[in-house]
């Protein structure tokens, strides 16, 4: 719900100012709410060779803005992006328009201090994505049943949940007939505005069934 009303009262226009080698859009705020911690995307399109996928820095009203890229298209056979979505965290106040340019080059380049909320912490057969307010500990890794077995003995996608106090608790499980061969979990996305893992399972029927957490 939070999101939702964020699309309906947040607007991302792009502007006309915008120079080679960077983007500017802006956040207007049409409900006079004060809006903090928000998760905003805006999707933007490069020329050829000029957007370096290593390059990307964001600045808005104050300062460097942590950032980062999904659902990238790349020119063929570059590490170059034709087309990307950038994702960062924004507050807004009240029926305020907050400008906000993306910057790029066509050759990689060290960027601006992305320091986030956001911990991604490996173990040997799990990932735990957390922030200060909260946490989840997620399978990671492949695991091959010689012997297809029962749903609610293969790791559920998510194994556990973490309080603002540090406390774990709760987690998820399968259940069912059909028996599991096989899953792989993938971390996707590492930071620093998200994580993500990807968790296929595959049934001993050869149909299989993916899951992402973020």
């Amino acid at each position: 719900l939070p999101w939702l009303i964020s699309v309906l009262a947040v607007g991302v226009c792009p502007t006309d100012s915008a120079h080679a080698g960077e983007r500017v859009f802006v956040l207007r705020d049409h409900l006079n709410q004060e809006w903090t911690e928000e998760l905003v995307s805006y999707r933007f399109e490069a020329d050829e060779g000029a957007c370096h996928e290593d390059s990307f820095v964001l600045s808005g009203p104050r300062g460097a803005v942590p950032a980062q890229l999904s659902d990238v298209e790349y020119w063929p056979g570059t590490p170059c992006v034709r087309s990307a979505r950038v994702w960062f965290v924004a507050d807004l106040g009240p029926l305020a328009a907050d400008r906000y340019t993306l910057r790029y080059r066509g050759v990689p380049g060290q960027p601006t201090d992305r320091e986030t909320d956001l911990r991604v912490r490996l173990a040997d057969e799990s990932v735990e994505l957390s922030t200060t307010k909260f946490g989840a500990r997620v399978p990671l890794g492949v695991r091959v049943y010689d012997t297809p077995v029962d749903a609610d003995r293969v790791p559920g996608p998510v194994q556990s949940l973490r309080h603002t106090d540090g406390t774990w608790f709760g987690g998820s499980r399968f259940y069912g007939d059909r028996r599991i061969a096989r899953y792989e979990a993938d971390l996707t996305a590492q930071g620093p505005v998200f994580a993500e893992v990807r968790i296929r399972y595959w049934y001993d029927d050869d149909t299989s069934m993916s899951i992402w957490v973020n």
